[in-house]
């Protein structure tokens, strides 16, 4: 007796193998926390270390992006370690917090006048 097509539900579409999905879940944990310490590096260390802050945090605009951008990378990070979430849940989060982040990259006063504020070349 030929067997029916079962039809699709939302349970049964294809995904990663669980210790796939582990793997992926860590590294994408720590891609964003390199990002989040990266994105430090590049925007505020240079200030710390040419005792610059004060300059740096004058403008709303010039530290603002960079601080969005960590705590997204930061936030998404603790969000992915959470066991509570589903891996579909998490992979739509990883689009939301990806999008913002490059949001506020792009939009990252790394120009030549923020950086002569921090103190820079």
């Amino acid at each position: 007796m030929p067997q029916r097509a079962r039809p699709h539900s939302r349970a049964s579409t294809p995904s990663l193998p669980a210790d796939l999905r582990g793997q992926a879940t860590g590294r994408l944990r720590v891609s964003a926390i390199t990002y989040a310490a990266v994105f430090f590096f590049a925007d505020f260390f240079p200030a710390f270390v040419n005792f610059g802050m004060w300059r740096t945090f004058q403008e709303l605009s010039d530290w603002l992006p960079g601080l969005l951008s960590i705590v997204g990378a930061l936030l998404f990070a603790a969000l992915v370690s959470s066991s509570r979430l589903t891996w579909e849940t998490k992979m739509k989060v990883e689009a939301c917090i990806r999008d913002a982040c490059s949001a506020g990259a792009s939009a990252c006063p790394c120009s030549g006048a923020a950086m002569s504020r921090a103190g820079g070349p």
